[in-house]
């Protein structure tokens, strides 16, 4: 029995040190706002609404940006640097509750050109997202409780780290705008090529310590492609209903990676009473088709210009990961200009996998054609008290 906690605990820990460590340093603006707003125009719309791509005030823009971000649905920053007593134990199980200790990671490197209204792009991404059973956690923080079960299952992690690289098209029709008496209507979409890799690993089984018997079965299984292929899909949607607000919705990451010669390994911990037996398989070729679903969006949002220099944002996204878990986020944020060279930005989302209020704050600086924005979440990191850090950063030639 001492082997299979030792295991699955190193398992726990391996998992989560993974999931925090692999990342890369969308968008400074999209940041520094909190969220990917529907309504956001521009080049920063490419992973939010295809359709409001094309603004009307910019023929042509080049872009770099870089994006980090890390969460958790379960443990607060201000836990990691102190003594952790019942209490501080029962709040992380509840916040984690049946979904178990979901970690996120996403990581985009990209490199946009907008002329008129076609833009490409291309970069690397990284997305992975893992969960830990609530049962293991608690086995973690509380140790053994004599004939408890504790199980395994729901010990997931999905990952595809890879290269995208596509095309959008965003378009306004005119007559659809009149026929709905507003300013402007646009339609657009945006397609992607997608090269790179897929790991995923599952956990299943059980442990139970008694006084009189101990029993338990695991099983941890790998499965990966090292060359990975797919295609995705954006659609969206905007209306500019007069002067002052805006409405856009879009439908993101229809697609999928799928694995070339996929492989698996697996080990396998039973043990009856005293006696444990491990058997391993390494490196088999998976006669099942290995696919890694992108995690899937439907957004909806609007903006409102509430002054000449102040602009209100507020979003609803329902996202669809590939472990099969869902996120229903709430986003609102303020867009400042004191001067047009200096828009200050500050925003909040809740997440309900996340369960908690992210604050996000950043600033833009544009001289003339050369823009530079730069976005941090969660400012509730300087207070020790946040789940989960994003930071974003682009520069961009624009005119």
């Amino acid at each position: 029995m001492k082997k299979y906690i030792k295991i699955t605990t190193v398992l726990s820990l391996v998992m989560f040190l993974f999931i925090s460590g692999i990342a890369s340093a969308n968008s400074g603006q999209t940041i520094a706002l909190g969220h990917n707003y529907t309504a956001l125009g521009g080049s920063a719309a490419l992973f939010s609404n295809p359709a409001f791509v094309n603004k009307r005030d910019e023929k042509f823009v080049f872009e770099l940006d870089g994006q980090l971000s890390f969460w958790n649905n379960g443990i607060n920053s201000k836990y990691f640097n102190k003594y952790l007593d019942e209490s501080d134990k029962e709040k992380i199980l509840n916040n984690i509750n049946s979904d178990g200790l979901v970690l996120t990671t996403d990581g985009i490197q990209n490199v946009k050109i907008l002329v008129g209204p076609v833009g490409v792009f291309g970069g690397l991404k990284e997305n992975i997202q893992g969960s830990i059973s609530s049962d293991i956690i608690e086995l973690i923080l509380k140790g053994n409780e004599i004939g408890k079960t504790y199980e395994l299952t729901g010990t997931d992690l999905s990952a595809g780290i890879y290269g995208d690289a596509g095309v959008n098209f965003s378009y306004p029709v005119k007559k659809a705008a009149k026929e709905m008496e507003i300013n402007n209507f646009k339609i657009g979409g945006s397609f992607h090529y997608l090269y790179g890799a897929i790991i995923k690993v599952t956990g299943e089984g059980e442990a139970i310590l008694d006084y009189n018997e101990n029993s338990s079965e695991g099983r941890i299984r790998m499965e990966y492609a090292e060359k990975a292929t797919g295609i995705a899909f954006d659609l969206g949607a905007s209306f500019e209903i007069n002067d002052k607000l805006m409405v856009g919705t879009s439908i993101m990451n229809i697609g999928s990676l799928k694995g070339e010669n996929a492989r698996y390994s697996e080990m396998k911990l039973v043990q009856e009473g005293t006696e444990v037996t491990t058997e391993e398989i390494e490196d088999k070729a998976m006669e099942e088709e290995l696919v890694y679903k992108l995690p899937g969006k439907i957004k909806i949002g609007g903006k409102y210009n509430f002054r000449e220099n102040i602009n209100l944002f507020v979003d609803y996204t329902l996202t669809d990961y590939d472990i099969g878990t869902t996120d229903h986020t709430l986003a609102g944020a303020v867009e400042y200009k004191p001067l047009k060279m200096l828009p200050l930005r500050l925003g909040a989302n809740y997440s309900t996998l996340q369960n908690s209020l992210a604050f996000s704050g950043g600033m833009g600086l544009y001289l003339g054609p050369i823009h530079l924005d730069l976005g941090f979440s969660d400012l509730k990191s300087f207070f020790q008290n946040a789940k989960g850090m994003e930071a974003g950063l682009s520069v961009s030639l624009a005119f």
